[in-house]
C-alpha cells in the first residue's frame, strides 16, 4: 500500500522546483524536479525518497546552475526575481557557497528553517511584510514544566535566532545576484536587534559553579574545565568544546609545551564570530594538564574502558543545572555568561578596553557596544588573571 502524498507548496511557477512522485507500481514517493521550457512541461527524476529533501535540494542547486544558463541567448544570463524562488536561490547559495565557509552547519540550520516558509515564495515578493508574517511563523512547542502528561505551549522562537536567519537569506539573495544568478536581490528586512545582554558573574560565583559542577558525578570531570576555561579566555562555547589536543581541521587545540590554545582550526577561514591564539594563564594552564593525563584525542570528550573516545559536544543542560545548584538563575547564567565575565572583568579592572577585546577575540566595535560603560587603564591581562586581581561587578 503506498504512502500518503506528501504535503508540497505549488506556486505554478516555470522555474524548476521538486515536487514528490508516485511512480507506477511503487510504493515510495520520491522527488522529481519539475519545470515548463519552450511551452512544455519538463520533469527529471532524482531517485531520492522524500525524506531526503536536503539531497533533493543539492540536487536541484546543481540542475538551476545548468538551467539557468540556458534562459537567454546570452549564457548564463540572470533570472529575473519573479522566475525564481528563493528555495531556489538558498539552494544554490548552499551548494556554491556554504560548503567553503567557516561555519557551514550553522548556516546549513538557518537555510532549513528558512526553506519552510519561504521556499516556494518568488524572489519578487521578499519584502517587510513576508519578512514580517514569517517572524510571526518562527514558534516552537515547549514542555509546560511539572505536568504529566506532559503539556506544551506554542512560544515564538528568540527574536535574535529569527533576526539571523533572515540574515542567511539576504546573504542567500546578494550572492545569487552578486554571481549572476539573479538580476537584482531584493532588501531583506530584519527585526530590531534585541539589546546586549550584560549579565556576568563575580569571582565567588564563578567558584560556587565550578563547585556545584564538581559535586555531580556525571559532570565532575568536564564541566569545571569548561567553566575555567570559558572564565579565563572568554571564548565562545563552541570554540572550547572543539579543542583537541592536536591541530586538526575541525577546531582549535592546546599547546601545553608552549602553554598555547590556538582557537583556529586548521586550514578554516575566519568567521565574524573570531576566533583565535592566546597565551595560557598559568591557572588555567595547571588544570588543561590534569584533564590531558585523562583524555586522549579531545580536551572535553567522553570515552572510558577502551572506548573511541568521542567528544562533548554541548553542555547546555548540565550548564543550567551546575548554575542552579549554585543559587544562580540557570534562565540568566548561561555558558555565553562567560564571555561577558571574562571581559567585564578584565575592564573593571583597568584594562584598555582594545586590549581586553583582543583577549577574549571579540571587535572593538562589539565590544564598545556592550562594555562602553567600563572603563580602563594599562595592565597585563595574563598577569592580572594569574594573581586574581580586584573583580568588580
Amino acid at each position: 500500500m503506498a504512502k500518503a502524498k506528501p504535503k508540497t507548496a505549488t506556486t505554478g511557477a516555470s522555474s524548476p522546483h521538486l515536487v514528490p512522485v508516485l511512480s507506477p507500481g511503487s510504493v515510495t514517493w520520491r522527488w522529481s524536479i519539475r519545470w515548463r521550457e519552450d511551452g512544455r512541461k519538463r520533469e527529471k527524476a532524482t531517485g531520492l525518497p522524500v525524506e531526503d529533501r536536503a539531497g533533493a535540494e543539492r540536487l536541484l542547486g546543481e540542475f538551476l546552475v545548468e538551467w539557468s544558463a540556458r534562459q537567454s541567448a546570452a549564457p548564463g544570463a540572470a533570472l529575473r526575481p519573479d522566475r525564481i524562488t528563493c528555495g531556489q536561490a538558498m539552494t544554490i547559495y548552499a551548494h556554491e557557497h556554504v560548503p567553503g565557509t567557516a561555519a557551514p552547519e550553522r548556516i546549513g540550520w538557518a537555510l532549513k528553517a528558512l526553506a519552510e516558509f519561504w521556499g516556494d515564495v518568488p524572489v519578487s515578493e521578499v519584502r517587510g511584510e513576508t519578512c514580517r508574517r514569517y517572524v510571526a511563523s518562527r514558534t516552537m512547542e515547549r514542555r509546560i514544566p511539572d505536568t504529566d502528561p506532559a503539556e506544551y505551549r506554542t512560544v515564538p522562537i528568540a527574536p535574535a535566532t529569527v533576526r539571523r536567519e533572515l540574515g542567511v537569506l539576504a546573504a542567500a539573495l546578494n550572492y545569487c545576484a552578486k554571481e549572476g544568478h539573479i538580476t537584482a536581490a531584493p532588501r531583506v528586512w530584519l527585526p530590531e536587534a534585541p539589546p546586549p545582554k550584560e549579565t556576568y558573574l563575580s569571582r565567588q560565583e564563578v567558584a560556587g559553579l565550578v563547585k556545584a559542577a564538581r559535586r555531580d558525578r556525571r559532570t565532575r570531570w568536564h564541566l569545571p574545565l569548561f567553566v575555567l576555561v570559558g572564565y579565563y579566555t572568554g571564548r565562545r562555547k563552541d570554540a572550547i568544546l572543539s579543542l583537541r589536543w592536536e591541530p586538526n581541521a575541525e577546531g582549535g587545540h592546546v599547546d601545553l609545551d608552549k602553554g598555547v590554545i590556538d582557537f583556529r582550526p586548521v586550514g578554516r577561514a575566519e568567521t565574524a564570530k573570531r576566533r583565535g591564539r592566546l597565551q595560557v594563564p598559568a591557572r588555567l594552564l595547571r588544570f588543561l594538564r590534569y584533564a590531558r593525563q585523562r583524555t586522549e584525542k579531545f580536551v572535553f570528550e567522553y570515552g572510558a574502558d577502551g572506548k573511541e573516545p568521542r567528544r562533548i559536544k554541548d553542555v547546555k543542560r548540565s550548564f543550567a543545572s551546575a548554575a542552579a545548584a549554585a543559587g544562580l538563575d540557570p534562565t540568566k547564567v548561561t555558558p555565553h555568561v562567560l564571555r561577558h565575565t571574562c571581559l567585564s572583568y578584565l575592564a573593571n579592572a583597568g584594562v584598555p578596553l582594545f586590549r581586553a577585546a583582543a583577549w577574549v577575540d571579540l571587535t572593538l566595535d562589539t565590544a564598545e557596544k556592550v562594555y562602553a560603560h567600563h572603563d580602563g587603564r594599562h595592565d597585563d591581562i595574563r598577569d592580572l588573571l594569574d594573581r586574581g586581581g580586584r573583580a568588580g561587578r
